[in-house]
Parts: C-alpha cells; structure tokens; sequence
C-alpha cells in the first residue's frame, strides 16, 4: 500500500509458506498474477497452471476461468 493506493509487486522470493501452513489467497490480499499470456483467457475454460515448490518441485493444477472483476 502506497498511501491509500494499492501498489503491484512481485515477490522476489515467491511466496514462502512454512511446512504445514496454508496461505489464503485473494483480491485485495496475497494473489496469482498471470504474467507473459500467449492468448486470452475465456471464461468457462480450463487452463494449466503450474505452480514450483521448493520440495515437491513442480506441479500442475487445473485452472477454472470464471467471470473478470476487474473494472
């Protein structure tokens, strides 16, 4: 938060989430961004997303696209 202003940034270190604890995402909050797309994303689609960890390595999830709430 810069003053009452929302600023972006990504986290040089990615997001460090202890063993055996959860991090809550959403808006407003901790959330993905999408970077570097090579095409749109539809709304109702599926879309893989592959997360890295420091021990499991990678791993693919499925990616429901829902309705955009941005203004």
């Amino acid at each position: 938060m810069d003053g009452d202003v929302m600023r972006r940034r990504e986290l040089a270190e990615g997001l460090v989430i202890p063993a055996g604890e959860s991090a809550d995402l959403a808006p407003g909050g901790l959330h993905l961004m999408l970077m570097h797309l090579r095409g749109a994303l539809v709304e109702g689609e599926t879309v893989d997303l592959t997360l890295t960890f420091e021990i499991a390595g990678e791993v693919t999830v499925p990616l429901a696209i829902g309705a955009s709430n941005a203004d």
